[in-house]
């Protein structure tokens, strides 16, 4: 991404990517801002929601041609045993 998530032109360029593998993407954003309107939930929290989703649809079981890789390759855990990953859908 070449902008921040938190301005216009960053959340358009995200749009643009989750467009590509969820159609739906302008709906589901607008409906979640109209329902779940909350002054502690700000439009990226909502796209980073959606980004998550379409990555795991994408990632679990739906196809064969994507797979699930983490940044960094083996992450480091935290206090509680969680990895400290990203997760993202590489098509194969």
């Amino acid at each position: 991404m070449c902008h921040s998530k938190r301005d216009y032109k960053g959340i358009k360029e995200r749009m643009e990517v989750l467009k590509r593998c969820e159609q739906r993407t302008e709906k589901i954003c607008k409906s979640a801002c109209k329902y779940l309107w909350n002054p502690q939930v700000a439009g990226d929290d909502i796209l980073d929601a959606l980004a998550a989703a379409v990555t795991a649809k994408l990632g679990i079981g739906c196809s064969d041609s994507y797979q699930l890789r983490t940044l960094p390759k083996c992450p480091p855990r935290d206090c509680e045993g969680l990895p400290m990953e990203m997760v993202y859908v590489e098509r194969t």
